[in-house]
């Protein structure tokens, strides 16, 4: 069985892959919406290549082989002007190309068939591709619910198989630094396991996962918690996640209402709404409108609010806010809470 790698990971075999002399062809398999061509982008911007994505499952054969053409008067085959051929510079600004051969899982066999020439001889027909060019795969599997074809052992042998699934600290630490809606990463570290749902033999027509919550990022940004159970509004969101998933997340919005507001804070931190030290919902909902709102001028009512939270939440907050704010630490307003916690670190060895 594979090892199945996070996408950091799963970037450094790719890199590695790349490394190789001549270069290898990675293929990358994993559920829907974990990353794979968000991943595969950060490559190329890390190598100043220009990417060139090639969905295999809307292609016919010819499009891979080229199309018949007399030349000379002999009959040849014309690659698409898609592929960088060896006589081809590279676009302005960049020092080559990354083919990315996606959805190669999903082709039907005689499209696999076609591809074998690119990804072992580097050559699209007759034609060698650029020595700039470097090739990727990738795809889904048959576990993951998406009626693969099954590949042939031929095309098999000609890649690095790379198996990736969605980390979840890994997702929580990237939507901390992408400004993810605060309410979500707060529901999402109260519920790990909605970030990635069933949908294998699943009803409902969509799920959780990283792709889908960030969809409903872009549904809920600036809009009130009330506004969220508008009809309209709660219909696109359940769209994006399923209404089981969606359902459990307004629930989670509502503990909201009970929170203290971030104005009520820095008013007056010592007699601000304060949840109760069991109620773990309403403590995450607490950690969600502080790092949501929280700039670092606030930094003196924030700390003395945050004594109301158990200490390992204090330090979940902290992370949050660190990684919008590096250098939050060196504050000086910092150093009796961090005294303060070492104290406490220290007490429970």
């Amino acid at each position: 069985m594979a090892i199945t790698l996070n996408i950091a990971n799963t970037k450094e075999a790719v890199l590695n892959c790349f490394m190789a002399n001549p270069p290898l062809v990675p293929l990358i398999q994993g559920p829907p919406g974990v990353g794979k061509s968000d991943m595969i982008k950060q490559v190329a911007k890390e190598l100043n290549l220009k990417v060139i994505d090639v969905r295999l499952a809307q292609c016919e054969p010819n499009d891979l082989l080229g199309y018949p053409s007399i030349i000379d008067g002999r009959t040849t085959y014309v690659p698409m002007d898609v592929f960088p051929l060896q006589t081809d510079e590279p676009p302005a600004g960049y020092d080559g190309w990354i083919l990315f051969l996606d959805e190669i899982r999903n082709a039907n066999i005689n499209v696999q068939m076609a591809a074998y020439r690119i990804i072992l001889d580097h050559e699209v027909g007759n034609y060698p591709l650029s020595d700039k060019c470097l090739v990727v795969a990738a795809g889904n599997r048959e576990a993951d619910g998406c009626f693969v074809p099954p590949m042939t052992s031929a095309l098999k042998s000609r890649m690095i198989h790379l198996e990736t699934n969605l980390d979840y600290q890994e997702w929580i630490n990237w939507a901390m630094g992408a400004n993810i809606d605060s309410r979500i990463t707060a529901y999402l570290q109260f519920k790990p396991e909605a970030l990635q749902t069933a949908y294998v033999d699943s009803k409902e027509s969509s799920y959780g996962c990283g792709r889908t919550w960030e969809f409903v990022n872009r549904l809920i940004q600036g809009r009130e918690n009330d506004e969220l159970l508008k009809p309209g509004v709660r219909a696109t969101i359940e769209g994006a996640i399923s209404s089981g998933v969606a359902i459990d997340f307004f629930s989670f919005i509502k503990y909201y209402d009970s929170v203290a507001t971030y104005k009520e804070v820095l008013k007056d931190p010592t007699k601000a709404r304060k949840p109760a030290r069991d109620d773990i919902g309403l403590i995450w909902a607490t950690i969600g409108m502080l790092s949501g709102n929280f700039k670092q001028t606030d930094i003196k009512p924030v700390l003395t609010y945050l004594e109301c939270l158990p200490e390992e939440y204090q330090m979940v907050f902290m992370k949050e806010i660190s990684v919008r704010f590096p250098k939050i630490v060196t504050l000086p307003e910092m150093r009796p809470w961090i005294g303060q916690i070492a104290k406490v670190l220290w007490s429970q060895k």
